[in-house]
């Protein structure tokens, strides 16, 4: 094979569409758009928004769109509009999910920030998530103030984890939560009780307690919350919080770019969070029932297979006090393969039905 090589060549002023280079879609992001066309997701948002605008006037981004748009912000890591809006314009394969054709134009960052206001909000400053601790999915994602303390937002996030149950048409009932010790107050514990909900909320430390000035079913409650957490299923329970519910975070605000927010007022920010919580239980989905990893997940492993095979590199060369170009370049290609081929099994690997369970 003769050595190639690059030069200048005079721009074609008409280049025909079927001639245009077609790069595979990406299989994560093929599948995505698989499962919301298979649940007619542009339907149902498109109704859902309907109200918000008016009639006549210049067509605004499809609202089915402006949400896979936040999606690939979390599934990206990018954490503004305007790089968001950057990366959809930029990748042949997102430009597919988004449904863009070649000669059309993805929306700019302007449009999606004229577009977020006029969505109504459904859940920041500081965030709450009822996580469901077999499937590590989030049930309700709670934004407040930041001046409201624990207890006093602990029941209404429980509250609003009950509600979308309920809307979402699972016969489902929380039976049982569990939370961290911020959320211990004798009053909570009461009221939460006589909703027929267990508790298993690790106590603060404190020297004594009065019960004299208190209703007598604060104490009840305080016992038997004490007694739950104190045994062999509470400790269990709350490590399972301390492993799976800060993981919601970590995916969300670290990975997912929510950590931060170009965004003012407490509307727009609990609207950004609450997309980015819809597309974290959208990974989810995707990871349990298919089988498929996020796209950043799969260049962070390739890029660490990179580093390990550079280092044996490095090493099997220091061994040879006389390395020749033949063996250096082999090796190289030879790890550069394997990264690559790392990456795409990682987002190919075979499904995990048998993880469901018979639910």
């Amino acid at each position: 094979m003769a050595l190639g090589k690059r030069t200048a060549k005079q721009t074609e002023l008409f280049v025909p569409v079927a001639q245009l280079p077609k790069s595979p879609a990406h299989p994560f992001y093929a599948k995505l758009n698989g499962l919301l066309a298979e649940s007619a997701f542009d339907p149902y948002v498109e109704k859902l928004c309907e109200p918000y605008y008016k009639e006549g006037g210049r067509p605004s981004i499809p609202p089915g769109t402006y949400f896979r748009m936040l999606f690939i912000g979390y599934f990206e890591g990018i954490d503004s509009q305007r790089g968001i809006a950057w990366r959809c314009a930029d990748s042949r394969s997102l430009r597919e999910f988004l449904g863009a054709e070649l000669t059309d134009a993805t929306p700019a960052h302007n449009s999606m920030t004229v577009s977020r206001p006029r969505l109504p909000a459904g859940v920041a400053y500081k965030a709450e998530h009822a996580v469901d601790l077999e499937s590590t999915a989030i049930v309700a994602a709670h934004v407040t103030t930041a001046e409201r303390g624990d207890t006093a937002t602990g029941e209404e996030t429980l509250i609003l984890a009950q509600v979308h149950l309920v809307r979402s048409g699972s016969q489902a009932e929380i039976k049982e939560v569990v939370q961290d010790k911020g959320y211990h107050d004798n009053k909570a514990l009461a009221r939460i009780a006589a909703w027929g909900v267990r508790t298993y909320v690790p106590e603060r430390k404190q020297k004594s307690r009065v019960w004299t000035d208190k209703p007598a079913e604060f104490e009840a409650a305080f016992r038997a919350n004490r007694r739950r957490v104190r045994s062999d299923k509470g400790r269990r329970l709350n490590r399972w919080r301390s492993e799976k519910c800060e993981r919601s975070f970590a995916h969300v605000c670290e990975t997912g770019g929510g950590r931060r927010l170009w965004l003012r007022g407490l509307d727009n920010a609990t609207k950004s969070h609450l997309l980015r919580c819809a597309s974290c239980n959208l990974g989810l989905i995707l990871s349990k029932c298919y089988g498929m990893s996020k796209p950043r997940s799969a260049a962070v492993a390739a890029s660490l297979f990179f580093l390990l095979g550079l280092f044996l590199t490095l090493g099997i060369i220091r061994l040879d006090l006389n390395p020749t170009p033949t063996i250096f370049w082999f090796w190289g290609v030879t790890v550069l393969f394997l990264s690559v081929l790392a990456g795409g099994l990682i987002n190919r690997r075979e499904p995990r039905m048998a993880e469901m369970g018979a639910s």
